[in-house]
């Protein structure tokens, strides 16, 4: 088996100061536009890629509104249209929350998003200034943590929607 010498090293705090305000400045976003021509259909997956539609059809989907049934999914659906004021800037697409959801823009795969990451780069699949945006999300049964602190005192899994945005840090 062969060795490998491990050298340790403390930062200096100017290295730690960096370091942390680069973590920082990932969340800082120097402007953002809310799209609010999105609607939300829910549904139950009873095999793969087939769907049960319980409800009568889409309807819109608002900042307030609860969203999600649990073990429930849910496909989300919208046009935004990118403002002059981010030209020449990486566009994000920046959403909260508590599922895991898969994301197409203008019919392609952008990415995902779950807990643990609230934005994809948009710039990739700009094609004019219009973006088709189709999103898929799967909400467990039980909570995974309180990251989406307004829906804790929502009872079966439901979440409140914050809002999308298309953003630019």
């Amino acid at each position: 088996m062969a060795h490998v010498k491990v050298v340790r090293r403390s930062m200096r705090p100017e290295e730690w100061t960096d370091l942390r305000f680069g973590w920082l400045q990932r969340g800082l976003w120097a402007d953002a536009e809310e799209i609010t021509s999105l609607t939300i259909r829910d549904a139950h997956q009873i095999a793969e890629n087939a769907y049960e539609f319980p409800d009568s059809g889409e309807r819109p989907l608002c900042r307030g509104d609860l969203y999600f049934t649990p073990d429930g999914t849910a496909f989300i659906r919208g046009n935004a249209l990118i403002p002059e004021r981010f030209d020449g800037r990486e566009v994000y697409l920046r959403l909260k929350t508590a599922a895991e959801m898969i994301i197409k823009v203008n019919g392609a795969y952008a990415g995902g998003i779950d807990p643990n990451r609230d934005r994809i780069p948009l710039t990739p699949y700009i094609k004019g200034r219009e973006l088709q945006i189709e999103i898929e999300g799967y909400n467990r049964s039980k909570p995974d943590d309180e990251r989406n602190p307004a829906s804790l005192g929502v009872k079966g899994c439901r979440q409140i929607f914050e809002g999308a945005y298309l953003a630019v840090l």
